[in-house]
Order: C-alpha cells, then sequence, then structure tokens
C-alpha cells in the first residue's frame, strides 16, 4: 500500500497479490487509520480487486497510514459481525444521554464465565477515534467505565469488540 496527498485529497493504493494460481485474492473491509497533524481519521474501504485506488478528504497534513490498525485480519476476524434485530444484544451502555462518562455492561452471552478481553472504541459522526480502551477480565453484569476527555456536545459512535462479535450502540453527550 502506498499514499500520496495532493491538497486536500489523500490517495490510497492498494496492491493485492496472490500466493499461487490456486489461492483468491481477498474480497473483504479493511480500515485504515490516516494520522495527520488533527489527529486521527480510521476510514473503511472494501478490496474487491487485485489493484485499487481509494481518496478521501483529509484537510490537514498526512503523516502516516497504518494498515488494519486493530489487527481485526492479523487476530483471524475476516469478517466483521454486526448485531441485527434478530440477535441479542451482549452489551448496554448507560446513562445515555451522558457528559462523557458512562458505564458499559456486558450482557449474559457465555453464562457466568468470564471474557477475556473485550476493545471498546468511540467515534465521532464523522469517524475520528476519540477513545480506545481494552478491558481485561470482564464479568457479565459488572460495570465497567468509560470516561471521553474533554467531549463536545453531539451523537458519537462506540463499537465494542468481544471476540467475532462486534456491536455499535449510538452515545449522546449533552
Amino acid at each position: 500500500m502506498t499514499w500520496e496527498q495532493q491538497d486536500q485529497t489523500v490517495s490510497l493504493h492498494s496492491t493485492q497479490s496472490a500466493s499461487s494460481t490456486q489461492t483468491p485474492l481477498f474480497r473483504m473491509s479493511m480500515e485504515y487509520r490516516i494520522t495527520h497533524t488533527g489527529g486521527d481519521t480510521v476510514v473503511r474501504v472494501f478490496h474487491g480487486a487485485s489493484e485499487e485506488t481509494y481518496q478521501f478528504q483529509v484537510p490537514h497534513e498526512v503523516t502516516g497510514v497504518l494498515i488494519d490498525p486493530y489487527n481485526q485480519v492479523l487476530d483471524g476476524v475476516a469478517e466483521e459481525k454486526k448485531s441485527t434485530s434478530e440477535e441479542v444484544p451482549i452489551f448496554s451502555l448507560s446513562p445515555n444521554p451522558n457528559r462523557g462518562t458512562f458505564s458499559f455492561r456486558l450482557l449474559d452471552v457465555a453464562g457466568d464465565e468470564t471474557v477475556d478481553r473485550v476493545a471498546v472504541e468511540i467515534f465521532t459522526g464523522t469517524g475520528q477515534l476519540v477513545y480506545r480502551g481494552t478491558y481485561q477480565g470482564c464479568v457479565p453484569y459488572m460495570e465497567y467505565p468509560v470516561n471521553m476527555e474533554h467531549p463536545v456536545r453531539g451523537l458519537y459512535y462506540a463499537r465494542f469488540r468481544y471476540g467475532y462479535r462486534i456491536e455499535m450502540l449510538k452515545v449522546l453527550v449533552e
């Protein structure tokens, strides 16, 4: 992967090659963290061809691009699964609305067993990452605090990851 910036347009050039003629190309979504002088922006694109170019508007000087910043592919999570209306939610948060401080609970997904790791990421409506936390040894129904530093009023999206399950919840900061 290579990248370049012209004014406020960042171009990512992705090249994928198969290890043999019997191995197909991976067709999947991939995240890139674009680091710039205004912070970080995470974007997700779908890889469906051996060579692709993606363009994004970034109003700051880009200093770097990281492929798969959360190691979803490297951790073996090739397909992101999100909760649907038919699935039982696995996380809850309260209070909501809040002032940037709230708690989340892992609901009963594995009986009373302790969960090794829960990753929590909070994004603005434009996709900017504003919080990242990893919680080890989570027990179902116990509250775990999240404290966003210097939150601005508005709608945020909290992404909770447990194993292969990913759930997005809206967080309203007043």
